[in-house]
């Protein structure tokens, strides 16, 4: 009798292909998801996001993680203490849980023919704009200033046990030979406390908002939006190296944030081709996934000229 392995007529292939479909059919096991689930340990998931320039936007989000078969994020844990702590371990603030502690923006599909043509170009696909509250956890005092370049300590500790990390804040663009019209101090709409907002002029023509180089810096992101529009011109926090912004708009008046970010912040955020879970993104130490970062802004109110 031949070997099969040395079958070298067409026939003799299709009957070594059938032998290992059945081969390999007779290995195959069906395996429910579900069956992992008594060897699965949920984790804390901790989120930090802190806002050197306007603190009171700042927020600290934490959850408990679900199997993969399960949708959603988990509970959120509401009875948890968190301390917010220099690199001298002195205490700046702690924290409390706040049912609508933030919100974010949700951009919903429209019928094309609701749209006006002074719409931008990305909303005449059909988007609009709607926001959704989320319950988080808030700085309960304010009289303290994040520092770029000084390191500091976040603590939290849920049913006894207690997890930590640090980071330290990147300092914000310092836009070149801005004219500045007024500095304008506006309450925060995300939380307690105040920030400044510059208001400037510029000609339609020459409108360029410029920073020096640095070959530290991870991202920056932006968002414009025309003052009393509902729709802004930039749809979302838009992630970019910089650092020249030309705001490509008609004349008129648009509120105008630039962010740096620091390494914790961009690697959860914007660092892509790794899980959650890997060490470059988790920062935390025990049973935790998650970090603590920084996005420090500055807020322009900026008018075009024609």
């Amino acid at each position: 009798m031949r070997n099969v392995s040395n079958i070298k007529t067409p026939i003799g292939c299709v009957l070594l292909i059938i032998l290992l479909l059945l081969i390999l059919t007779e290995c195959e096991k069906y395996i429910s998801i579900t069956e992992f689930e008594a060897d699965y340990e949920p984790k804390y998931k901790i989120e930090a996001d802190f806002y050197p320039a306007n603190p009171g936007k700042s927020v600290l989000r934490i959850d408990q993680t679900l199997p993969i078969h399960e949708s959603g994020s988990g509970g959120h844990i509401e009875d948890a203490q968190a301390e917010l702590r220099d690199a001298g371990d002195q205490l700046l603030s702690t924290f409390s849980w706040r049912d609508t502690a933030a919100s974010y923006p949700v951009f919903i599909p429209l019928k094309e023919d609701t749209l006006s043509s002074s719409v931008p170009d990305f909303f005449r696909y059909g988007m609009s704009v709607d926001t959704t509250n989320y319950g988080a956890y808030k700085l309960d005092s304010l009289n303290f200033a994040l520092i770029p370049g000084v390191r500091y300590n976040l603590y939290v500790t849920i049913d006894g046990e207690q997890f930590t990390t640090t980071f330290v804040p990147y300092p914000p663009v310092e836009l070149d030979s801005l004219p500045i019209d007024t500095i304008v101090s506006r309450r925060c709409d995300q939380g307690p406390g105040r920030y400044q907002v510059l208001h400037t002029t510029l000609s339609g023509d020459s409108a360029r908002l410029r920073w020096r180089e640095d070959s530290n810096a991870f991202l920056y992101s932006v968002f414009m939006k025309e003052t009393g529009a509902d729709i802004p011109v930039m749809p979302k926090v838009t992630a970019f190296s910089g650092p020249l912004i030309t705001p490509d708009v008609t004349p008129g008046t648009y509120d105008i944030i630039i962010g740096s970010m620091n390494r914790t912040f961009y690697y959860h955020y914007y660092y892509k081709g790794e899980p959650p879970g890997h060490p470059t993104r988790n920062f935390f130490d025990g049973n935790a996934l998650g970090y603590a970062g920084t996005l420090n802004e500055i807020y322009l109110r900026v008018t075009v000229l024609p």
